[in-house]
């Protein structure tokens, strides 16, 4: 299925553009004026979500009017896309690093749908009182215990019934090969059902998208 449901996500070609209400490139993408709006080119090599979309995804949740949580929201290049595909949603964003956090700061500053945290996935009961009862998770963790974060948001927030999670599989293991380290990190989920896996090559090496539902 063409993931095209979301009016806001455009497909020229091969390629990818949401549509934005805001002028001003976020990590030095194109934009394009059109029909009164700023179509946004969607980097595959920067945005794994992107890459996903190259790759054939199916499945993408994200509606005009989502609320999402997302997990390792860095310097904010996917966050941004998101926010314009759910202008109607909320996008409340965690990022432990300070530095990254900075950026995704100023890019709240623009877009009144994200909402930025500065804490560690690990410590998402820190914040969970400021989080309004989420609908898709979308993680993307460098660390070990990828699955485990991806656990405790889930059963933190019981209101999620899709996910997104990056299996980011050099920070899980260097010694193990990539399909047993996705299988056994599928494995380790709870509660929810994987309905597509991705590998994100050649755009992203060692890096799975794996979307799921409760």
């Amino acid at each position: 299925m063409e993931p095209g449901w979301n009016s806001l996500l455009r497909r020229d070609g091969g390629n990818y553009y949401t549509i934005s209400i805001y002028p001003k490139p976020v990590y030095g993408e194109k934009v394009k004026k059109e029909n009164g709006a700023y179509k946004r080119y969607w980097d595959p090599k920067r945005s794994k979500l992107s890459a996903a979309l190259r790759k054939g995804l199916r499945n993408f949740p994200f509606e005009k009017n989502s609320t999402v949580l997302y997990l390792g929201a860095s310097t904010g290049t996917t966050v941004s896309h998101i926010a314009d595909l759910c202008p109607e949603g909320k996008i409340f964003a965690v990022e432990y690093s300070f530095e990254s956090f900075t950026k995704l700061l100023n890019i709240s500053e623009d877009r009144k749908n994200l909402y930025p945290f500065l804490e560690d996935a690990m410590n998402i009961e820190n914040i969970s009182g400021f989080i309004d009862r989420p609908e898709i998770i979308y993680q993307d963790i460098s660390q070990r215990h990828q699955v485990q974060i991806f656990n405790l948001a889930a059963s933190t927030f019981k209101t999620v019934k899709k996910a997104i999670l990056i299996i980011k599989v050099r920070a899980i293991s260097a010694r193990q090969n990539d399909r047993e380290i996705v299988q056994n990190s599928i494995k380790g989920i709870k509660s929810f059902r994987v309905g597509e896996i991705i590998d994100l090559k050649p755009y992203d090496k060692s890096n799975y998208l794996v979307y799921m539902e409760r």
